[in-house]
Formats: C-alpha cells, structure tokens, sequence
C-alpha cells in the first residue's frame, strides 16, 4: 500500500533523487539544517494535502551525519575517522534492545540447563539479520555482554 499511497505521492516531490522509501519509513539526505527543515515541511504538507485523506509524520528527526540515524532495523553514521566516506551501518537501539528481551526470553524458554546454550546459539545468528554491518570485534563482544546480562536477568526472574 505505501508504493501506492506514497509512491506517487514522493515521486512529485523536489528531492525524490534524495529520498529511501521502506515501507512507510521515509529518509531524505538533506545538505543543512534548514534544508531539512524544509523538506520535514514540504513532507507534513503533502501528506496532510494527499487525495486519501490527510496523512500525518508519526516521527521525525533530523541528524547530523556524524550521529546515529536509526532507518528501519539499522543505526546509520558517519564514519567519525573518515568524514569524507561512506555511511556505516550497524543495528538500531531498537534492534540491540529487542536482542536483549529475546535473548532473555530464549533463556526461559526451556530447561535452565540447557538455556546457556539457547542464548548462546541465539547471539551467535543474530549477526547474520544484519547483512549490511561489519561488526568488530569490541561489537561483538558487547553483543556477548548483553546475552550474558540476559541471562542474568532471567535467573533473577525464574528464583
């Protein structure tokens, strides 16, 4: 539905060569401040004007490149040792948060004997959901601290 709501919608706006469209997530590389402001402007108005009724922006931020954006399951950010390169792609909060609650999850799942092993598995695929990152190797040992403090989490919980 969003390709034929907001497809035709995007398509007649001035920064189209500019913008990603997921779903109903939207992003617009803008080159200022206030050129993002505008074009957060020009958005609220198309979509509050469109023939399908009026739309609204649920959420909006604007970012510096050099901070995390978070589109869709990614945090996106410049690369702080090469401002001239591309975006570096890695998993939202969100994502990291929801690893955190699965894992824990995973763990009370089962047998407290074998939950270790349940979390373990889990840490080691979920990588695999992020075919865009190149995790490091400080990366992946917070991923392994997280399903740790999971699986702390879910001893307290069980007792």
């Amino acid at each position: 539905m969003s390709r034929a709501v907001l497809g035709p919608l995007l398509n007649a706006t001035p920064f189209v060569d500019r913008l990603v469209l997921y779903g109903d997530d939207i992003a617009v590389a803008a080159k200022s401040e206030a050129e993002a402001k505008d074009v957060e402007s020009v958005l609220r108005s198309a979509l509050e004007n469109t023939p399908f009724g009026p739309l609204t922006i649920g959420r909006c931020t604007i970012r510096h490149r050099s901070q995390r954006s978070n589109f869709v399951k990614y945090g996106l950010r410049q690369d702080q040792w090469n401002p001239e390169g591309p975006m570096e792609a890695c998993p939202s909060a969100r994502s990291f948060e929801r690893f955190g609650e699965r894992a824990e999850a995973r763990y009370l799942a089962g047998p407290m004997e074998t939950g270790k092993g349940r979390v373990s598995r889990y840490r080691k695929a979920w990588p695999k959901a992020f075919p865009l990152w190149k995790p490091t190797e400080h990366s992946l040992g917070l991923l392994w601290q997280t399903a740790f403090e999971a699986r702390q989490n879910a001893e307290r919980s069980r007792k």
